[in-house]
């Protein structure tokens, strides 16, 4: 797939390393930041042009008259409309992609239905506040995400002791409607059978309709308390704003916010919710914000270093849970951010929400990645069975088959018919080509 990326921020450097792994895919980076685009050349097989994506040259320079995909997410919304305009009249690229930050864009639909063609728009900041009120409703859990398929959700949990599979894994896969799809030790992948035996503090990833979460997550001992939660925002910015304001009504909101400007803004537009001026990294302010009692805070500034630190002080503190944005995902990785019970990184939650988009085929859709694993849908192409198909694919676990617009939660042995759609988990490693295959 020959592809052009508008922007090498976080979001576009996400999606570059992200494609190069991909075989067959051709990427060309534009962006006006050089030292940008030069870092990039030193790990990256891709090319670069330096200048401004909406100029009809620089896009012809990127050769796109021969583009399948046009991803702009620079960080101007005028820039990557424009260019989405220009990719559509002068050089017909296929498929537009573009980040559209400015909601009073989007509240305007004409805009797009007559003047500016773009195939699919990424909201950063929603997809961010709607994986946020997730982990709210769902406070037990690591991640949860909509997985397009039946009212599915992809959720994981921690291991709170040590769990022997060998009698509950039948059990649990007999139970319609839900699947243990992975165990993660050290966030790496490890063998789910009945010799399993998860340690404590494991992720658990699963697999189950959205009504199924609560009773699975009591199964595994926890009891969360789902409504009334005392909450703490760090942070008052757009995505902070917007999160307290589609969680007031439900739950005690309080957010911390160090410009007076913009705690005034907060204070006259959110009812119900009270507005602390001052340092998030600030323990006495914090103490004050009642932090020690919070179910949940949540760190949402703009500085990865003020985040982690406020949810380490909150933690200590005595805050229930603590819930940090951060948007290096280098950092995101580090050892001590194990003291974090949930890590929140935009750039992955966009990666897994244009998965669907960029990698639509006939043969393939990897729609959701974590880890070193990946999820994918992949059509129906045998009756035979998947694991009899070559040895080289004994590493792909069936997890389910969409027949007849039904799920059915299956294993290796179940027969495909040609006109399923499977949906499978295999190994970043694992080349798409070979899957594809299949």
């Amino acid at each position: 797939m020959n592809i052009i990326i508008l922007g090498a921020g976080h979001v576009g450097t996400s999606l570059i390393n992200y494609l190069t792994c991909q075989e067959k895919n051709d990427i060309t980076v534009i962006d006006n930041n050089v030292n940008r685009l030069n870092e990039l050349n030193q790990h990256l097989d891709i090319k670069t042009i330096e200048g401004n994506g909406c100029y009809p040259d620089i896009l012809e320079q990127a050769n796109a008259n021969n583009t399948d995909l046009l991803l702009a997410v620079t960080n101007s919304d005028e820039i990557n409309m424009l260019a989405c305009e220009f990719a559509h009249t002068l050089f017909r690229i296929p498929k537009k992609i573009a980040r559209i930050k400015y909601i009073n864009y989007l509240n305007r639909p004409e805009i797009f239905n007559n003047l500016i063609h773009i195939d699919v728009f990424i909201k950063p900041e929603k997809l961010v506040k709607n994986h946020l009120k997730n982990l709210i409703e769902f406070p037990s859990t690591v991640r949860v995400a909509d997985f397009k398929i039946n009212e599915m959700q992809i959720f994981s949990v921690r291991a709170k002791t040590r769990i022997d599979l060998a009698e509950q894994l039948h059990e649990f896969h007999s139970q319609t409607k839900k699947r243990l799809v992975a165990v993660f030790h050290n966030k790496k992948a490890i063998p789910v059978n009945d010799e399993t035996v998860i340690q404590e503090d494991d992720e658990i990833l699963l697999m189950a309709e959205r009504q199924q979460i609560k009773p699975i997550l009591k199964s595994f001992g926890y009891t969360d308390k789902f409504a009334n939660k005392h909450i703490v925002i760090a942070g008052g910015g757009n995505i902070g704003f917007h999160l307290a304001k589609s969680i007031k009504l439900k739950h005690n909101v309080k957010i911390i916010e160090k410009d007076n400007d913009r705690c005034k803004y907060l204070s006259q537009n959110l009812d119900n919710v009270v507005v602390f001026y001052g340092d998030t990294t600030d323990k006495n302010l914090l103490t004050a914000s009642t932090v020690h009692s919070a179910d949940i805070y949540i760190a949402l500034t703009d500085n990865d270093s003020t985040n982690i630190t406020s949810s380490l002080l909150a933690k200590k503190l005595g805050a229930k849970k603590v819930i940090t944005l951060i948007n290096n995902i280098d950092i995101a990785n580090l050892p001590f951010t194990t003291e974090i019970d949930c890590i929140v990184t935009p750039q992955m939650i966009m990666i897994n929400y244009l998965l669907y988009y960029i990698e639509r085929k006939e043969a393939i859709n990897i729609c959701y990645t974590t880890h070193d694993m990946h999820i994918a849908e992949v059509s129906g192409t045998s009756y035979k069975t998947l694991h009899k198909k070559n040895e080289r694919y004994k590493d792909i676990k069936i997890l389910a088959v969409i027949r007849d617009d039904q799920i059915i939660f299956v294993d290796n042995e179940f027969a495909i018919d040609p006109k399923d759609r499977i949906f499978i988990l295999c190994k970043n490693i694992i080349k798409k080509d070979q899957v594809s295959s299949l």
